[in-house]
C-alpha cells in the first residue's frame, strides 16, 4: 500500500508477484492479491499516458 501512495507501480507489482507467487506454491493465492495486482497494472498503465 505504501508503493501505491508514493505512486510506485512498479514496485508494487513485483511484491505483488512476489506475494502471489509464495502463496501459489501451497494453495491458490487470495484474490484480493490478484485484483490489487491488476488495478495497479491499470494505474500505471493511466499514469503512462499522461
Amino acid at each position: 500500500m505504501a508503493y501505491r501512495k508514493m505512486k510506485d507501480y512498479d514496485n508494487e507489482i513485483a511484491i505483488l508477484d512476489e506475494a502471489i507467487e509464495r502463496l501459489t506454491k501451497d494453495n491458490e493465492p487470495p484474490m484480493k492479491f490478484k485484483e490489487r495486482r491488476e488495478r495497479a497494472i491499470a494505474l500505471k498503465q493511466k499514469q503512462q499516458r499522461k
